[in-house]
């Protein structure tokens, strides 16, 4: 990191990490997904991506393939059982307002490709997020679907990160953001009630296995306000060299003078 991206990120207006932000509850940071300092050799794999939140909910795997570590990110491929289970999914997102924020980058333009999922299959008690088709992601509760088009993916060489972000309020407004930028606001009908199985990766229920990057994802226990989520979005950015892609008027899109 540069001395002036330091300089940058010192600012009053910015953070270093999420725990600067009240309500943390889930921080998979894919610079240190071991927790140790230390980054992974491209190969290594990650069998359990630790949480940095001291919420002591870690993911691992539990059977099956184990994702590896390439390029700064933990790669899914895919393959059957290739996901990390949440040790406490539901204590995340269910029963609760949130907001979820994820650095992703797929690989593959299949259907069903959720980075977020789980086992069950009544009314509000599977949050699965991710490419439902090629040009179609969604966001849904196993009710209360969001569908939001996206472009056509390509080849892998092309395809980008992406910084999403995702909410809930107390009364059930749920909102998605793209690298800063609104996509839809909603009302669902409740929170989530529960999140048996909760997994990054996919679900072997839904037949959904993501193939993909995944550099961050950051759950906190509540809605954020405008400006705490706007930090977030630049620690992000920055961090993950992504600042080009939040819109000029992000109030962390540029340097202050």
């Amino acid at each position: 990191m540069s001395s002036a991206t330091v300089s940058f990120l010192s600012q009053s207006n910015f953070i270093t990490a999420p725990t600067q932000i009240p309500g943390l509850l889930g921080w998979y940071d894919g610079l240190d997904p071991l927790a140790t300092g230390i980054t992974p050799s491209n190969g290594f794999n990650i069998s359990n991506w630790i949480d940095k939140s001291g919420q002591a909910n870690n993911a691992s795997n539990i059977g099956g393939s184990i994702p590896s570590y390439s390029n700064n990110a933990v790669y899914f491929n895919g393959g059957a059982q290739n996901r990390l289970f949440f040790t406490n999914p539901g204590a995340l997102v269910a029963n609760k307002g949130f907001t979820i924020f994820v650095v992703e980058k797929r690989q593959s333009a299949a259907n069903s490709l959720y980075f977020l999922a789980g086992s069950s299959g009544e009314q509000r008690t599977n949050l699965h997020v991710g490419y439902r088709f090629s040009t179609q992601f969604t966001k849904a509760f196993y009710s209360d679907d969001q569908e939001l088009v996206v472009p056509n993916f390509t080849t892998v060489a092309t395809e980008p990160y992406r910084i999403w972000t995702f909410s809930l309020t107390n009364t059930f407004l749920a909102n998605t953001f793209l690298n800063g930028r609104i996509q839809g606001a909603y009302q669902h009908a409740g929170f989530l009630g529960s999140y048996l199985g909760g997994a990054i990766g996919g679900s072997t229920f839904l037949s959904a296995n993501y193939t993909g990057f995944l550099q961050e994802l950051i759950f906190f226990s509540n809605a954020l306000a405008s400006t705490q989520q706007q930090q977030v979005e630049g620690y992000l950015a920055w961090k993950w060299g992504l600042r080009s892609s939040l819109p000029s008027m992000h109030p962390n899109a540029c340097m202050p003078s």
